[in-house]
């Protein structure tokens, strides 16, 4: 407040939306509460309340100084009371209705709806969510993404499947779609993976390789990171099975064509391979020496076949009785072999 007045007296030209929104991005930005847990995690949302507080103050500042709050104005505030640590999502709703009330801002807009849609995540409204994407007169692929992530972080993952599959149908029906990009499908894919099981990674793995065949989107260093991760962690055995190894194997091909600082894509092949051999080796100590089962059943195990490395076999009519004592091989003996003088010294 005292700035804004030391350039309205300094200069004589009053601040205007420009200066408002950089005023409210700069007081919300740095007292955003970090998304890791630390010890310090109350006072961090203590501090970011308090500045939502006086942000919504500056913006009766702004109405009384007749400046006009934007778009960027109403997504800045909708997005910050979202973010608290239980969502003012009432008081974000009811922002954009007397923003729209007032002509301002209207209720459709994409920009504002998406951080609606953000925050009615934050708060486990999907029906809010779900209603603030529907009222975007045209949808754009930032929102789609935001509607996406509500989903899946609702745990709803399915939902977010079927949201995909019918997007992509719309698309070869020749109506209106939205195309996706790389974000989208690592919303999605990470959902998969997080799952943790064999099947959801076939369909994390159907899932790239539509995102390249279908619309010719390649993977970033977020997404083959995230992928990478998923396979080491190996949730339920994931990253063993055959399908998981081809999965690695071309996200790997593809990470080849990305740029990395140096040895970063190195030492992640390192770990992988360390990690997949590792478990291929516990696997194989967990399996059970044992008969085979249908040897056991016909009794093959106990059939004589009367080989011998020397003869000395069922079919070796010649064969005598075994001396204990004896040092002579008994093959050679029963070929009187022995008796042959070889002229052989070693001395």
């Amino acid at each position: 407040k005292k700035l804004l007045s030391f350039m309205n007296e300094s200069n004589g030209i009053p601040p205007g939306v420009v200066t408002y929104n950089a005023f409210f991005t700069g007081m919300l930005e740095t007292s955003t509460p970090s998304s890791e847990e630390n010890d310090d995690g109350d006072e961090d949302n203590t501090k970011f309340e308090k500045s939502v507080d006086e942000a919504l103050r500056l913006l009766d500042a702004m109405h009384k100084a007749n400046v006009r709050p934007n778009v960027i104005t109403a997504a800045t505030l909708v997005d910050a009371l979202g973010k608290c640590k239980t969502p003012r999502l009432d008081e974000a709703k009811a922002l954009i209705t007397n923003l729209d009330a007032d002509g301002i801002v209207p209720v459709g807009n994409a920009r504002v709806s998406t951080a609606l849609i953000r925050a009615c995540a934050n708060s486990s409204d999907l029906e809010g969510a779900l209603v603030a994407y529907r009222g975007i007169e045209k949808p754009d692929i930032i929102a789609f993404n935001a509607l996406l992530t509500s989903f899946c972080r609702c745990g709803r993952v399915k939902t977010t499947l079927q949201l995909l599959s019918e997007n992509t149908k719309r698309f070869k029906r020749g109506l209106d779609y939205i195309e996706p990009d790389v974000v989208t499908y690592t919303i999605m894919i990470s959902a998969l993976l997080d799952v943790g099981t064999s099947n959801a990674s076939k369909g994390a793995f159907k899932l790239y390789k539509e995102m390249k065949q279908q619309w010719g989107v390649m993977p970033d260093n977020g997404l083959v990171d995230v992928i990478l991760t998923a396979m080491v962690s190996g949730g339920n055995g994931l990253g063993l099975n055959d399908d998981d190894m081809r999965f690695t194997s071309d996200v790997f091909r593809d990470a080849k064509k990305l740029q990395w600082p140096d040895g970063y894509l190195r030492r992640r092949e390192r770990t992988v391979k360390a990690v997949f051999v590792g478990r291929m080796s516990e696997m194989w100590k967990e399996v059970e020496v044992d008969e085979d089962p249908l040897f056991k059943k016909k009794k093959w195990n106990k059939i004589d076949s009367g080989f011998r490395l020397w003869g000395g076999g069922n079919n070796d009519k010649a064969q005598k009785p075994k001396k204990s004592s004896s040092t002579v091989d008994e093959f050679l003996e029963s070929k009187n072999w022995n008796d042959m003088d070889s002229s052989f010294r070693i001395w």
